[in-house]
């Protein structure tokens, strides 16, 4: 899911794309360290805010993009699902996770 935000982006902050996956730093920071071992990404701190982290795709994260296209295709075979049907699952999951995490 990280790749799949960064793909979209180029370079997300470690907050923001916490934000994005509704995921805490905890859970985030392991998957970017095994991220950035592999080669795929690059962490590095903001020139204009020390705190903040910066993530961006190396060439190597950027090329494994092309490996994984095919994904979607098994996605649909496995599930018997189209695009659109997975497009309306996963805008539903989004609904009910801002549901659960907006304070009413």
């Amino acid at each position: 899911m990280v790749l799949l935000v960064l793909w979209e982006k180029e370079k997300i902050s470690v907050k923001g794309l916490g934000e994005e996956l509704y995921l805490d730093s905890g859970t985030l920071t392991p998957v970017l360290k095994r991220l950035e071992e592999r080669g795929l990404i690059i962490r590095e701190r903001s020139k204009e805010d020390e705190r903040s982290v910066i993530i961006t795709l190396t060439t190597e994260g950027n090329e494994f993009k092309e490996k994984v296209t095919l994904i979607p295709n098994a996605v649909f075979d496995k599930t018997g699902c189209n695009e659109e049907e997975i497009k309306s699952y996963n805008k539903e999951i989004r609904n009910l996770l801002n549901m659960l995490t907006t304070e009413q």
